[in-house]
């Protein structure tokens, strides 16, 4: 909790109550804020001339006043996103000391300007709610609210035990698109008017987004998600921990276009170090009912097997399946013309090994 909060209006001292506290802002006041002194009528920190959305009321009010000054003089108006800053950049500081080498993980409530170098931001308190939920995940507790664990009612954790099994999956995927955020300045998560400028119904969906141009997380009750045709998509098995999906065998899932093309990417390291020894990037491509993995660089091993290669938009197959040039036993191969899906099962001892492998259908 990098956010300075308080409990009582004015001095903590004396409980002072709000009205007691401070005077009530005038509506008509034309002051400005432009001082290095508040002087009462003419400079109030506490009521700028400005509208500010404060959930709680006035500035003032469960947090420290504004108008309190430091020890070098300086007002907390001023300082008050920066110093959450400070602490979220000591506590990188400190993590990183104790686990050299290893990547911190921080979640940080108040930030500024270039705190994302050292956390990624909570958005702060929220209802159970489909408002609350287009901008966060409602399962925080706050004072005079009702408990909202998503374990607190069958049916939201029967919802949740499917969303977050998604989402576990997608973390190859995610995990991906990340590197290029990091490398690329490539968005994770993106509006569908930003994907599709010139779809004027787009202008103001705001109820669904895309992980990068791939996939659509669409809140709807059971949160369906839509896959893009042209991808190809590296995922992993769900499980309880990060750390257990990462040990767990792989699953591709290809969504060709009409064309019957597909294109995807997957970054690898060990997930944890701040500069990881070995890496590994693989390029997907589908062309004429043919699967390439394509390993561009990096010399990271891999140990988790590749257990499943599933097609979608497939209307026939060869009657002899290849994996890197031999023939897949029948019974590891499920077509389902109906669905125009093709699932094969394969027992490759590593996933991604050498120069990667091609499939046929």
């Amino acid at each position: 909790m990098s956010e300075i909060s308080s409990f009582c209006v004015g001095s903590c001292g004396i409980r002072a109550s709000w009205s007691s506290a401070y005077p009530t802002a005038s509506a008509t006041s034309s002051a400005s804020y432009v001082c290095t002194t508040p002087t009462p009528g003419v400079c109030d920190v506490n009521y700028p001339p400005y509208a500010i959305n404060n959930v709680k009321g006035p500035l003032a009010v469960a947090a420290i006043s504004p108008n309190v000054t430091h020890a070098d003089g300086t007002l907390e108006y001023d300082m008050y996103n920066l110093w959450g800053h400070g602490i979220l950049k000591a506590t990188y500081n400190a993590l990183s000391a104790i686990s050299p080498g290893v990547r911190p993980f921080i979640l940080g409530r108040l930030i500024f300007a270039g705190s994302g170098s050292y956390t990624a931001h909570w958005g702060g308190d929220n209802w159970s709610n489909w408002l609350s939920m287009i901008f966060s995940i409602p399962n925080h507790n706050i004072i005079g609210a009702i408990s909202q664990e998503v374990y607190r009612w069958s049916s939201v954790i029967d919802a949740s035990k499917t969303a977050m099994a998604i989402r576990y999956q997608l973390l190859p995927y995610m995990y991906t698109l990340f590197y290029h955020a990091y490398t690329k300045a490539e968005t994770v998560m993106r509006a569908l008017a930003w994907e599709f400028p010139y779809d004027l119904s787009l202008a103001n969906a705001d109820r669904q987004f895309m992980l990068a141009n791939t996939t659509i997380p669409a809140p709807l009750g059971h949160i369906p998600v839509y896959a893009r045709g042209g991808s190809v998509l590296p995922l992993q098995q769900a499980a309880l921990t990060t750390r257990d999906v990462r040990n767990s065998p792989w699953d591709i899932l290809v969504v060709l276009a009409k064309d019957g093309s597909a294109t995807g990417k997957l970054y690898l390291d060990d997930g944890v170090s701040v500069t990881p020894d070995a890496t590994l990037y693989a390029e997907f491509k589908v062309e004429n009912r043919k699967l390439e993995t394509i390993i561009e660089y990096g010399g990271w091993v891999e140990e988790n097997s590749l257990r499943n290669v599933t097609i979608w938009g497939v209307e026939k197959t060869k009657s002899l399946i290849k994996f890197n040039g031999k023939v897949v036993p029948a019974k590891n191969v499920h077509f389902n013309g109906d669905k125009y899906t093709l699932v094969i099962s394969l027992s490759s001892a590593s996933a991604w090994t050498g120069n990667g492998w091609s499939l046929e259908w």
